[in-house]
């Protein structure tokens, strides 16, 4: 349980920042672009978001799998018998698959979104303590 635990936060910390960069940095305000573009750059954002999701919980997934083979041995020992390298097979099937369904989930929900003309939230304001320190109005 502990494992499916610490991949769901991983998950969702890599969701997370990734969001956050859609958010501060690559926003696309309303009006300029397309329904299709928008579908198409939520898809690849998506995508990107799964790709990440995929290497950072990788290595983990592949040694709790051995464990599961190898039962008795702790996980530094078939970390060890892996080697670094060895906890890297099977990556790119991996990010394929990974990168694919998030890709799929952020396109259905955004699709959704857009079909029933639900409007997008306002773009994100800096805080007041920040404008303060930057002396920005």
């Amino acid at each position: 349980m502990q494992d499916r635990t610490s991949k769901l936060i991983s998950t969702r910390i890599d969701l997370q920042l990734v969001g956050d960069i859609w958010n501060y940095h690559l926003r696309l305000r309303p009006g300029w672009c397309s329904k299709g573009e928008q579908l198409l750059v939520t898809f690849a954002a998506g995508y990107i978001a799964g790709v990440f999701c995929a290497i950072v919980s990788h290595p983990a997934d592949v040694v709790v799998s051995k464990l599961n083979q190898a039962k008795g041995s702790s996980a530094l020992d078939v970390a060890k018998q892996l080697g670094f390298m060895g906890m890297w097979n099977g990556l790119m099937p991996r990010i394929i698959m990974i990168g694919t369904l998030t890709a799929l989930q952020w396109f259905i929900y955004d699709g959704v979104k857009v079909a029933l003309n639900i409007p997008r939230p306002p773009p994100p304001e800096m805080p007041e303590s920040l404008k303060k320190k930057l002396g920005v109005q």
